[in-house]
């Protein structure tokens, strides 16, 4: 009866959210580097700065200018988008859609209701929505590193019209774990660095999921994901050719060669009853290869300082129309304990912004843009994280 109950529950809540059908299937597009808030809250211009445990997935040369270690059991990350526009157009849309609710809730007209309710479907239609967490332990020194990463995403599209389909779906489950190793050169001039990875990735979607399968999801969710590893190597150097200032070159060669995912088989993936038989349905596309460049400076640089950073990202792309160049610049206080900073950056044609405060513990809150994780709608969403870790 309970289960009856709650498949009920489920019927009705797909049916309040009526959505149009897409002839396409969702992109599944997934970003190059979908981790560290603080790169992100730079733009994505990190390839010459890296000077963190992000070097192990940007740059890690930046692993041999580490002048301290970093440990975390559990760095936490929560992230959600709520489509395009910014808060200012959400906030006009969640006001259209009240006061149609209003109208709604308080006629008597059939046929003015039913108006309401497409005018309603077609507001949140036109956005899509993406959550995920994503949970970090790294262990980090001068020279070296390594680092386990486990992240979740989902992303819904809605559709503006009536049954049968309901919504976009789509899922990404990845696990990555990693070491990185660099070496110094010519008195700590240049900087070259390596890190083999292996990666686990459940990933799937469905253009125009219907009722039946929303109430049918688990099953449905078997028959859409497929589950693919791989193992691969990412390349970085960095020149510093003199102390003043810190001017550093960047070079960065992520997912060397292309990374291609296999079958695989009996995984970490195969305990969680969604994914149990998902293999079944094939493999998650390859993980393409990028060649990123990059320039920082510090003119101040000290407890207090200030940098600036540029980069050319996938430069290997064959159109120069295609190279997406990106900037940030950074700010605080830094010490082996205490930090104490701001970031702002531009990258994908908008403004990323955020700050970190650690003291024992530490909390990041960052944003920033990028294409639509899952659905082709040619649009950007702004994408909030928040991350604590200890």
């Amino acid at each position: 009866m309970k289960n009856l109950f709650l498949k009920a529950t489920l019927g009705c809540v797909a049916l309040m959210c009526t959505l149009e059908a897409h002839a396409k299937a969702p992109s599944l597009r997934i970003p190059l580097n979908v981790t560290g808030a603080r790169p992100a809250a730079l733009g994505g211009a990190f390839t010459a700065v890296a000077d963190d445990q992000n070097a192990l997935f940007y740059n890690p040369a930046g692993l041999a200018r580490l002048d301290s270690s970093f440990v975390a059991l559990a760095d936490l990350g929560l992230s959600f988008s709520l489509g395009s526009g910014g808060f200012g157009s959400l906030m006009d849309d969640a006001g259209k859609v009240v006061e149609t609710a209003k109208g709604v809730a308080g006629g008597s007209d059939t046929s003015k209701q039913i108006d309401g309710f497409s005018k309603i479907g077609e507001i949140v239609s036109s956005r899509t929505v993406s959550f995920g967490v994503k949970n970090q332990s790294y262990w980090v020194s001068p020279h070296w590193g390594l680092a386990t990463t486990i992240n979740m995403d989902a992303g819904l599209g809605v559709h503006s019209k009536v049954l049968p389909e309901l919504a976009d779906l789509a899922m990404l489950a990845d696990l990555d774990s990693r070491f990185g190793y660099a070496h110094s050169f010519l008195d700590k001039k240049l900087h070259v660095g390596l890190a083999p990875y292996y990666k686990l990735r459940a990933q799937g979607g469905q253009a125009n999921f219907s009722l039946a399968e929303a109430i049918e999801f688990e099953e449905t969710v078997k028959s859409i994901v497929g589950v693919g590893q791989g193992v691969g190597v990412d390349l970085g150097l960095m020149v510093t050719p003199i102390e003043a200032m810190s001017p550093t070159f960047g070079l960065a060669i992520l997912n060397v060669g292309d990374t291609k995912l296999y079958s695989a088989g009996k995984s970490i993936f195969s305990s969680v009853s969604l994914f149990k038989d998902a293999k079944e349905s094939g493999t998650p596309d390859l993980i393409k290869q990028a060649v990123n460049v990059g320039f920082s400076l510090s003119p101040i640089d000290g407890a207090g300082f200030v940098r600036v950073s540029g980069e050319l990202k996938e430069i290997n792309r064959p159109s120069a129309g295609e190279l997406k160049p990106a900037i940030g610049l950074e700010g605080g206080f830094r010490s082996r304990f205490v930090r104490a900073v701001a970031d702002v950056g531009w990258g994908n044609g908008s403004w990323s912004a955020g700050f970190e405060l650690r003291l024992l513990l530490k909390l990041r809150v960052s944003t920033y843009v990028e294409p639509n994780l899952f659905f082709d709608r040619r649009s950007n969403q702004r994408v909030w994280v928040l991350s604590a870790g200890l």
